[in-house]
């Protein structure tokens, strides 16, 4: 089996249409999600989340920027991609912590406990 037909094993029909729009692409060329919405006649949320299941699921690389979605080609895009969404992560557990009237802190440590109990099922 060749490497590009490797690159879709075990992917469903929408995630292989979502992974044909974005794969071996840097982030000059990055794929607005409703440009992939459109092409695949999927939803722009259906789109996030078949990325989302790319990634951690399938192991794909695919990061982000205000462009669309791209595959890293560069240590730096990829350093980039996950500096965003650390950055964005971060941001969640304050809003969280807030609502919570607790500190981030804390609520990392109950995420962390409920994290294992998850990663252990």
């Amino acid at each position: 089996m060749d490497l590009l037909h490797n690159s879709f094993y075990g992917l469903d029909d929408n995630e292989r249409k979502v992974w044909i729009e974005i794969r071996f692409k840097g982030k000059a060329n990055a794929v607005p999600g409703r440009a992939i919405a459109r092409k695949t006649r999927l939803t722009y949320k259906r789109v996030q989340e078949i990325v989302s299941h790319l990634v951690v699921e399938h192991g794909k690389f695919i990061g982000s920027c205000t462009k669309g979605f791209f595959v890293p080609q560069t240590k730096e895009e990829l350093r980039d991609s996950t500096r965003v969404l650390r950055h964005r992560g971060i941001m969640n557990f304050v809003r969280a912590a807030k609502l919570e009237k607790i500190s981030p802190y804390k609520l990392f440590k109950q995420s962390m406990i409920e994290f294992e109990k998850e990663v252990a099922a």
